[in-house]
């Protein structure tokens, strides 16, 4: 998810199975950890829980980025709605879900959040992430006028 969902290129950066480790920059001491805020549920998760990492002193600094708070699956939730399917909960993604969550979300405003983080425990910057392409509209020719009217004349 971290690496396909968002895009944080940060030095030292390794994924141990959902939690995402960084050095954001190589001269500091510390060191980001980002892993998915649980839900009460099982498997369920709400958001990202990012943190400040000290080696010596341990963890100086937590946030929460919760999933609905930065629109992550609004679109994805809207539809859901439409089609009376309503097997996840709203702002969240299942670990075992039948289809692939994170294909689903818009890390826009996730990203910045993370990056203001970044900036404020780390000095340093990541770049905005890039939008996903999106496949052009087909757009449908309007009909030709019909040869008896003459734009501009009056019947």
């Amino acid at each position: 998810m971290f690496t396909r969902a968002l895009d944080l290129p940060l030095t030292g950066a390794v994924v141990i199975g959902t939690v995402f480790y960084a050095a954001p920059t190589a001269a500091a001491p510390l060191r980001l950890r980002i892993s998915l805020s649980p839900t009460i549920r099982q498997g369920e998760f709400n958001g990202l829980r990012l943190a400040a990492i000290h080696p010596d002193h341990g963890q100086i600094d937590t946030a929460h980025l919760a999933f609905a708070d930065h629109g992550t699956f609004t679109a994805r939730d809207e539809r859901l709605r439409a089609e009376h399917r309503t097997h996840i909960q709203p702002g969240t993604v299942r670990q075992d879900a039948p289809e692939p969550d994170w294909a689903q979300g818009d890390f826009t405003a996730l990203q910045t959040a993370v990056a203001q983080y970044v900036r404020m425990w780390f000095n340093t910057s990541i770049p905005p992430l890039t939008p996903p392409r999106r496949r052009p509209r087909t757009v449908t020719a309007l009909p030709a006028p019909a040869a008896d009217h003459e734009p501009g004349r009056s019947r």
